[in-house]
């Protein structure tokens, strides 16, 4: 184990992952698929720059959400902040947290196809600047945007701790599976 020295993160830096780049895109799919199966949005899910999910921090009227995701060879964070300066509607803290709780959910059950044996935390809110702290070391980010049907501005961020060296998303299927028919109501 290395000294920690300027590292501020919880957790020593060799266990922050370096993902190749097809890896790195997987995931990306992926936090774009559980995104969309939560959230309605008009403008679609868009990849966005670190830049700009660290721009998140100054934004007064946003809030953030973060849970863990963690397994025997993986532990990530999931993040998802909403800002509702031009929002039609504002999103309470209560929503928020479901929303978060559901995309966490959904990226787990995506994921455990090619990892088995994965828990998530609970939601807990924190205040923006968490974002910084975040990518303080280099910790790769990978995130995307969205403005829900309200107008709130949604950023979901999956921040890669730990990945064991044998994993992979090769056996991960990204395609959403087709509706599987439940049978037909049957009359007497």
């Amino acid at each position: 184990m290395s000294s920690r020295g300027s590292n501020h993160l919880p957790w020593p830096l060799e266990y922050i992952p370096m993902i190749s780049a097809q890896t790195s895109e997987q995931l990306l799919t992926l936090l774009s698929t559980s995104v969309s199966g939560c959230v309605t949005s008009l403008s679609g899910v868009h990849p966005v720059s670190t830049d700009d999910w660290m721009s998140q921090q100054h934004c007064e009227d946003a809030r953030l959400i973060m849970l863990t995701l963690s397994g025997y060879n993986f532990r990530s964070l999931i993040c998802l902040s909403a800002d509702n300066t031009e929002a039609t509607t504002s999103m309470d803290d209560d929503h928020l947290q479901e929303l978060a709780n559901n995309l966490c959910g959904t990226f787990k059950r995506q994921l455990s196809q090619s990892i088995p044996e994965l828990g998530m935390s609970t939601p807990s809110a924190l205040p923006l600047g968490c974002v910084a702290y975040l990518q303080e070391d280099g910790a790769p980010a990978l995130a995307v945007r969205c403005v829900d049907a309200n107008g709130i501005v949604l950023h979901a961020c999956m921040v890669p701790l730990q990945v064991g060296e044998t994993w992979s998303l090769s056996s991960l299927e990204l395609n959403t599976p087709e509706p599987q028919a439940l049978g037909e109501l049957e009359l007497f």
